[in-house]
């Protein structure tokens, strides 16, 4: 369940979001819906919460940055439970 923080800047931001994925599945046609939603709530999320407390003004163009690049990640498939993609979970969290 991802937190009202970031619920707030996906809904406002829908169709721009909406139209990023389309993007990226055409570029990634690997592209699992599921692990994209987990990469939101899991890192995406504390990210987002993090923003907000210290300067909410930010909040909407950090999620829209980190929207991009787990696209990315997700879509190259570097996000799961091999040992290399654990790493790159890890240094993404911290």
């Amino acid at each position: 369940m991802i937190s009202e923080t970031l619920a707030t800047v996906l809904r406002s931001g829908r169709a721009d979001f909406n139209a990023r994925y389309e993007v990226a599945r055409q570029r990634y046609p690997v592209l699992e819906a599921a692990a994209f939603g987990r990469f939101l709530e899991e890192s995406v999320d504390p990210l987002a919460q993090g923003t907000a407390r210290l300067a909410r003004d930010l909040v909407p163009d950090v999620v829209a940055a980190a929207y991009d690049v787990g696209l990315d990640l997700v879509g190259q498939r570097l996000l799961g439970h091999e040992e290399r993609e654990r790493q790159i979970e890890a240094t993404w969290r911290s």
